[in-house]
């Protein structure tokens, strides 16, 4: 990624540099479709931690990660980037459209930016917290939901009601089958 980011952050020429550009497209959509990204539980591990160590020891760098993707949703939805020849197809990217087709990373951009928000404001808002989560992964509706909860501001979060267990503490009346 740090490859990536030099071209971004340096604003190196695309022309000039289109083939090492248009090859780190791979690695790009590798990040991307990696499924913890997708997860709602993993969301409050993307936004709370201070820093991010991969368990090779490198830093992964949020801000880095979302400069990339805009920088290259850019590129190619605004027609900058051109396949080269022999240049690999893939078959997401519309040079003629809108740059990832059928590829949700605009939510992955969003959710990158919540980071600075939650540093900013200590908290999240809710709708555009509720919008990344609605394209994430979970074993129960509800945890989209949960999944943002403690992030939120105070005033956005209702009340939740304690499940009623009383029925755990009773015997069953159920007469039983001889």
């Amino acid at each position: 990624m740090k490859i990536l980011s030099s071209f971004v952050d340096s604003g190196a020429s695309v022309k000039d540099n289109a083939r090492a550009i248009w090859d780190g497209i791979a690695m790009v959509e590798k990040v991307a479709d990696d499924s913890w990204f997708w997860r709602v539980w993993t969301y409050q591990e993307q936004l709370l931690p201070k820093k991010h160590v991969l368990l090779d020891g490198q830093e992964l760098c949020f801000d880095r990660l979302e400069r990339c993707f805009a920088w290259y949703y850019n590129i190619t939805s605004n027609h900058i980037l051109e396949q080269p020849k022999d240049g690999n197809v893939y078959e997401f990217i519309d040079l003629g459209g809108f740059g990832f087709e059928g590829k949700p990373w605009g939510n992955l951009i969003n959710s990158w930016k919540m980071k600075a928000t939650l540093e900013r404001d200590g908290y999240i808002d809710f709708l555009p917290a509720v919008a990344i989560t609605d394209q994430r992964q979970c074993t129960f509706p509800v945890d989209r939901l949960l999944g943002i909860y403690g992030l939120l501001k105070e005033d956005d979060r209702v009340p939740l009601n304690e499940p009623n267990t009383d029925f755990l503490a009773t015997e069953s009346k159920i007469p039983r089958v001889p």
